[in-house]
């Protein structure tokens, strides 16, 4: 009984995360899409109020800790897992974290240079089509659990497959 209730909140988690996601992918495209520096605040003020991610980070990791101590202790899709998590939030908190955390900033100082600040919104879009990428990953490992290679091969496919799109984008804009 312990284990299903764990395993809910675990789900749950999960779908807070890709919800966070979701809700950041929609402030990155409007700071990628903005004319005015405006737009810019308002899409930076929204992801500044984004605490679902974490809510669902947290709902992840903690009841994914107990189940792998409990019952999947030293599973390559666990440990692979963990690895696709801390991918995540070095990849959240490199790219994305402190550019928004100096953007705020920025907002409260009353600098009106937003849009020279971002420039252009290329390594925010690596960055959610990156974590994006790597959590259907991680959701692949946990839901098919396979042996230590296909673990590798998953993790790196989806890192492969976020950095396409960003390429793609990169190319037909500078096109532009």
């Amino acid at each position: 009984m312990i284990y299903n209730l764990v395993l809910f909140i675990h789900i749950a988690g999960v779908l807070l995360l890709f919800a966070g996601l979701a809700i950041e992918w929609i402030c990155i495209l409007k700071i990628s899409n903005a004319i005015t520096g405006e737009q810019i605040k308002e899409a930076v003020l929204l992801y500044s109020k984004l605490l679902i991610a974490g809510i669902g980070a947290a709902m992840t990791l903690l009841s994914g800790i107990y189940m792998a101590a409990t019952v999947w202790e030293g599973t390559s899709w666990v440990i692979s897992g963990l690895v696709g998590f801390f991918l995540i939030a070095l990849t959240g908190g490199l790219f994305t974290e402190r550019k928004m955390k100096r953007a705020k900033k920025m907002i409260k100082n009353a600098d009106e240079n937003l849009a020279g600040f971002f420039g252009n919104a290329n390594r925010l879009l690596l960055s959610i089509q990156l974590r994006t990428t790597i959590l259907f990953g991680v959701v692949c490992l946990m839901t098919v659990k396979p042996g230590s290679l296909s673990c590798a091969i998953i993790l790196l496919a989806s890192v492969a497959i976020g950095l396409v799109p960003f390429k793609k984008a990169k190319a037909l804009t500078s096109k532009a």
